[in-house]
């Protein structure tokens, strides 16, 4: 069982804290899948929710520095970006 989270990241402005961020959540237990893009100020993360919780992501990207913006959950794959390059 997998869940995604839409996470409007407000000082998500750049590729630097985008790759930081991706770095920093796909190390998280039960995370499997970070995508974060600067353009939209958005990151999408995709986790097991029997190992991790919605909450603990967003207080790590706030020990981050970053402010995070409560969104409903991300309907379906077709939303989620891809990888920056």
């Amino acid at each position: 069982m997998q869940e995604t989270r839409e996470i409007e990241v407000v000082e998500l402005d750049n590729r630097d804290t985008a790759a930081h961020l991706e770095n920093v959540l796909a190390q998280m237990p039960g995370v499997n899948e970070v995508n974060a893009n600067p353009e939209t100020r958005l990151v999408w993360v995709t986790f097991n929710p029997t190992l991790q919780t919605a909450s603990r992501i967003y207080e790590k990207i706030q020990r981050e520095g970053c402010s995070v913006s409560f969104r409903p959950r991300a309907s379906g794959a077709q939303q989620r970006p891809g990888r920056l390059q």
